[in-house]
């Protein structure tokens, strides 16, 4: 099977925050980037309790800018033991 990606990556490390609201409840986490493409992000995780599941859309912002970075949708595009793969959705 092939390379499936569209977007080359960029390695980076950011700190982004999570924001997952559903039936349950809000659930709103830290997360470390591994790469971010202009497709989306990949975020790393050590063993975090909850991980929104694939077809969710979370509101993520970076933070630690020198200024306020924006909100913006994404959608949970899979999940994998060490982390979890974002897609940008909507306007960015």
């Amino acid at each position: 099977m092939g390379e499936k990606r569209i977007y080359p990556r960029t390695s980076v490390k950011l700190k982004v925050l999570i924001t997952h609201t559903c039936e349950e409840g809000e659930f709103v986490f830290l997360l470390g980037t591994k790469d971010i493409s202009d497709g989306g992000i990949f975020l790393v995780h050590d063993e975090v309790e909850y991980l929104p599941p694939v077809g969710s859309v979370v509101d993520v912002q970076v933070q630690e800018l020198a200024i306020e970075a924006p909100v913006v949708k994404m959608e949970v595009v899979r999940t994998a033991g060490d982390g979890i793969g974002l897609r940008f959705v909507g306007e960015i």
